[in-house]
């Protein structure tokens, strides 16, 4: 077998790459990012390069020279000047210009000073090729704030951007060059040739660490690390802040694929950056933001999945075997990892989470769904948790709600679009047998709260729920009233609930929710009696968890103010 560096000549090296000989996700990736390149300097017509003498699924052929190298790391490298604006004076360094502009704050227009200053930027010479925005896309924005924010976050990493920005060579061509040439004179020996690798090139690494241990690997496989970031697509996770009561934006997070198919990914990536979206919300694309580090993945998967299917193939086949995520965010002068993991391929989690995906919009209502499909338990499982972790208005409609989609509205559409209706249709074809059990007593539970609900907040509001006014379109009108009394009913319950323990529970679901009068089908009220007294005992934590989604999902109203809407929590059987 040849071996992975070899000479030519004595000005010329040849490059053999296999998949299976690369050690880590970020190497795999980094030799799909290199052949992206070479292909992307072909289409512009960018010389020296290396030559692409063979690619196939698991392997690539390279021949270069020096001048090839160098043009290989000028274009990765490229940086260009610019203006950035800042809101206060930089440290030890004048500004350009000051500035004043008009910012809105709590409805009111403020003046603000800002301080212009030149700065270098990477200039993304493939992305500028490929994204439908070019040099203005924002997702190539993305890209250079991802840079300078974790992985070049300290200003001696960006040395090389600075230095093509003045029209310079990239001083990295001169210090890999010899070691390349001097592997592949000694590679023939079978004495491979190490150097140390730096945190900016390989995620989670640092040239020597507390203990004085130097990070080190093959110098022909670090050249590869440079390369990993042209195919890591770029995320923005975003937590919910519980003071503002809305989402913040933390920090990036990097999806580095486990290529498996080298010639297949590489096509495929190349669609995924040409295909991206680049409609904006903020300033950010629309499309960037995530509610789970671990969904960065599941995104992923799912749009090169989309990609497959357009070309009329079934999924996604083989070039990947899992997708491994950091997210890291810069806080002050260091960067802070907030964690990492991996995500095996897998069809079935991949489509339900394209289900997850299309149809909810709350970002605590989407974690709990997530995380459970990531964890293979129940859809409702760690309810608890979560409602014990925000304030009951994140949870129960009131005026004090987060602006965001309310997390009763999602509940409520799962409970009737991905529940009863399953339910109801394996009853009605006699499928009795191929019944979920949690399901039918999610189903119970749902109207068993609803009725509960109903009952009360037409004793608490003058109006009762029949009587109430209807639009020209016979769509319910909920005036003031009805809302408080709803509210009242809902939150008191969700309340009780969260501070009782099982037994304590048990005591209140029978003597409050049962209160108040319950309809059974004929069919089934045995049956369903039956089911809910047995849950109650045997696992009243189930029970809880969804009674307390139930009462979320009944609390929303839809149109604020009286606007006029269909309910759709409405129990129309």
């Amino acid at each position: 077998m040849s071996t992975p560096v070899s000479m030519l000549d004595d000005e010329h090296i040849r490059l053999e790459y296999r998949l299976a000989d690369l050690p880590t996700a970020q190497h795999k990736a980094g030799l799909a990012g290199l052949v992206l390149l070479i292909r992307n300097l072909e289409e512009r017509g960018v010389e020296p390069r290396p030559v692409l003498v063979r690619v196939d699924a698991h392997a690539a052929t390279i021949e270069l020279d020096e001048a090839g190298l160098r043009g290989l790391f000028d274009d990765l490298y490229d940086g260009y000047w610019t203006e950035a604006s800042y809101g206060s004076k930089l440290q030890n360094k004048e500004p350009k210009r000051i500035e004043e502009i008009e910012k809105e704050v709590a409805g009111k227009t403020k003046k603000e000073k800002r301080f212009i200053y030149d700065d270098f930027r990477p200039r993304g010479a493939l992305f500028r090729h490929l994204l439908k925005g070019g040099e203005q896309d924002p997702w190539l924005k993305l890209w250079q704030d991802m840079l300078w924010a974790v992985l070049r976050a300290q200003p001696k990493t960006r040395e090389e951007y600075k230095r093509r920005a003045e029209k310079e060579q990239a001083t990295i061509t001169a210090q890999l060059w010899p070691k390349l040439l001097k592997a592949g004179e000694k590679r023939g020996k079978g004495k491979p040739i190490t150097d140390s690798i730096a945190g900016s090139i390989f995620v989670g690494a640092q040239d020597k660490n507390a203990e004085r241990v130097v990070f080190q690997g093959l110098v022909e496989q670090n050249l590869l690390l440079h390369f990993w970031p042209l195919v890591a697509p770029i995320f923005v996770p975003r937590s919910v802040d519980i003071k503002n009561k809305r989402r913040t934006d933390q920090g990036y997070l990097l999806a580095i694929p486990e290529v498996a198919d080298l010639e297949f990914f590489v096509e495929e990536i190349r669609e995924y950056w040409k295909s991206l979206d680049p409609k904006v919300q903020g300033y950010r694309p629309a499309a960037c933001f995530i509610d789970v580090p671990e969904e960065a993945s599941l995104e992923l998967l799912f749009q090169l999945s989309e990609q497959r299917i357009r070309k009329g193939y079934s999924g996604l086949a083989g070039e990947l075997l899992a997708i491994e995520w950091y997210h890291q965010e810069k806080q002050g002068n260091n960067v802070r990892m907030h964690g990492q993991g991996r995500l095996l391929l897998d069809m079935g989690m991949l489509n339900e989470y394209s289900r997850i995906r299309d149809h909810n919009g709350n970002p605590l209502f989407k974690s709990l769904l997530i995380r459970n499909l990531l964890d293979d338990r129940d859809w409702f499982a760690g309810a608890q948790t979560l409602f014990g972790a925000y304030p009951a208005e994140f949870f129960i409609q009131s005026p004090g709600s987060p602006r965001f989609c309310p997390f009763g509205l999602d509940a409520g559409r799962y409970f009737r679009d991905r529940i009863i209706p399953v339910i109801n249709q394996q009853e009605k074809t006699g499928m009795t047998e191929d019944i979920d059990s949690h399901a039918r007593l999610a189903r119970r539970i749902y109207r068993l709260i609803g009725a509960y609900v109903r009952h009360r907040t037409d004793e608490r509001s003058k109006i009762k729920e029949k009587d109430l006014p209807k639009n020209e379109k016979e769509q319910t009108l909920y005036p003031k009233e009805f809302r408080e009394a709803r509210e009242k009913v809902t939150k008191d319950a969700f309340l009780a609930m969260r501070g009782r323990n099982d037994r304590d529970f048990i005591e209140y679901f029978t003597g409050t929710i049962c209160s108040v009068p319950q309809f059974f089908s004929k069919e089934h009220e045995g049956q369903e009696f039956i089911e809910v007294s047995r849950a109650l005992i045997k696992t009243p934590e189930i029970v809880k968890n969804l009674s307390m989604l139930a009462l979320s999902a009944w609390s929303w109203l839809p149109g604020a103010k009286e606007e006029s809407a269909t309910n759709p929590t409405e129990n129309k059987e």
